[in-house]
């Protein structure tokens, strides 16, 4: 009996072994480590403060480097990413003292993103950054939750050294996108492109449990994607009321134009994850292609380029014209010129103000409409949202297409579309 006892209390053992081996840390952080020749011979020689740390920030299995200085002679603080085969991906510039930063996995491109807490001792902002274009870019801007199992009555403010993971279910991160008022001490930045700042909470145990928040956010598992989309400012893309003919040229005046944004493919043209403006020929070789975008990137003017096409070259506007709604893609021709090159009709409009796209017979138009796979649409609805937070059901779905140069309507037959509410529409 005793030894029928010792082999079970054993496989229990291994088994909560192997269970503490697979959980997920989906946050990850870099290493300080000593600099060494190598990267010393990439730095500026009075450079001060240097702190290096080693970080797999390219996914490829090797350790890559970042080096955080002062840099006297410009009197800022500057990182160096420099890759495992000691090649400077960026330098990036800040006048920060607070600078934390952690590492995930947020898309299916290569490169992790950053997420950062960086200001001062009066306020801090975070937010999550991806890099582009030898750069890093802000995806979004957040108020850190803290959720401290120790402490289940109340939330937390998440300060980084708090914070030991991040709350995912899948790719999806845990959020309140609707409770975005949410009381902070301190400077902290809500940028131009965000309505306010959503709700992101994390895991840990808090050192200043003073600064605590109820428990009643409205939370959901919601995809990088759907948070953007629900504290987005769209522009404001109503043009003015004139009878718009396709093939003709406009003033930006006219057209109020606003950016398109695009993660699916157009014929052999395909998106790039490393590069969001741009679609690559898929015939062409790598290099060829990031030649092409080189060569485009600083361009402000419409250039043309076989191997690539430039997504900012293109822009969406609507038109209310006496009720009847229509979407109007255009293409830029030359600066402050756009070229009318296709029309679609919606239908009628009942309320076109404050980015409200209400159509007779109880639709909707979205901006939020996913398919399986993520592509991002247009889509006609009809304005009823079911118990899991979407419209109830998509009447027509809408993509552009880029190399015909046309508004194409969605197979639904062939696609399943789901569309969401903005926020202050659930």
């Amino acid at each position: 009996m005793k030894i029928v006892l010792y082999i079970f209390l054993c496989l229990v053992m291994v088994s909560c072994k192997d269970q503490k081996k697979e959980r997920v840390s989906y946050l990850v952080k870099a290493k300080e480590i000593a600099v060494n020749s190598k990267i010393r011979a990439l730095i500026p020689k009075e450079s001060e403060n240097i702190v290096t740390e080693t970080i797999d920030f390219d996914n490829d299995s090797k350790k890559d480097y970042i080096c955080t200085l002062y840099d006297p002679k410009k009197q800022i603080n500057v990182e160096y990413w420099i890759t495992s085969d000691y090649k400077i991906l960026l330098q990036n510039e800040f006048l920060a003292t607070i600078n934390d930063k952690f590492f995930i996995n947020l898309d299916n491109d290569n490169l992790m993103e950053l997420f950062r807490s960086s200001g001062e001792e009066d306020g801090v902002d975070c937010a999550f950054y991806d890099i582009k274009n030898n750069k890093l870019e802000p995806i979004l801007y957040f108020t850190p939750i803290l959720i401290d199992d120790s402490k289940p009555n109340n939330y937390f403010y998440g300060y980084a050294w708090d914070i030991s993971d991040i709350v995912m279910s899948g790719n999806k991160l845990l959020s309140a996108i609707n409770d975005t008022i949410v009381e902070r001490d301190g400077n902290f930045t809500i940028p131009k492109n965000q309505k306010n700042l959503p709700v992101i909470f994390f895991k840990g145990k808090t050192t200043q449990p003073e600064i605590k928040y109820p428990k009643t956010f409205k939370k959901n598992y919601y995809s990088l994607e759907k948070i953007r989309s629900s504290v987005e400012v769209k522009e404001d893309r109503h043009a003015k009321n004139k009878d718009f003919k396709i093939g003709q040229l406009y003033n930006d005046s006219d057209l109020n134009i606003g950016s398109i944004y695009v993660n699916y493919n157009s014929g052999k043209y395909k998106f790039d994850e490393n590069y969001h403006d741009f679609l690559v020929d898929s015939t062409v070789t790598e290099d060829e292609s990031y030649q092409s975008i080189g060569n485009l990137e600083n361009e402000n003017i419409s250039a043309k380029d076989k191997n690539v096409i430039r997504i900012r070259d293109f822009g969406v506007a609507d038109s209310n014209d006496r009720g009847n709604f229509s979407l109007i893609f255009c293409k830029k021709i030359k600066d402050e010129k756009w070229k009318v090159i296709d029309i679609v009709n919606i239908g009628k409009a009942i309320d076109m103000s404050e980015h409200q796209y209400k159509m007779e017979g109880n639709k909707y138009l979205s901006f939020s409409c996913y398919n399986n796979k993520g592509y991002q649409y247009y889509g006609l609805v009809i304005n009823k949202i079911d118990s899991s937070g979407k419209y109830e059901k998509v009447l027509k779905a809408y993509k552009y297409d880029f190399v015909n140069e046309k508004i194409v309507e969605v197979d639904l037959k062939k696609e399943k579309v789901e569309c969401f509410p903005e926020i202050g529409d659930e």
